[in-house]
């Protein structure tokens, strides 16, 4: 599989981010799209392909 059929598209990543925070401000169990670093590391959440929560800072 070539990077092009990797791709995915801005508006997929967003839709999937904005029902992740839906999700996570409800209390439900959210996971984010991969490359939300930001939101792992500082927010706790958990990530597609991390996997796991970040420990408390």
């Amino acid at each position: 599989m070539g990077r092009v059929d990797q791709a995915v598209s801005p508006m997929s990543t967003v839709v999937v981010c904005e029902e992740a925070r839906s999700d996570h401000l409800a209390g439900r169990k959210a996971i984010f799209p991969a490359g939300t670093w930001w939101l792992h590391r500082f927010a706790g959440v958990k990530c597609a392909e991390l996997g796991a929560t970040a420990p408390p800072s």
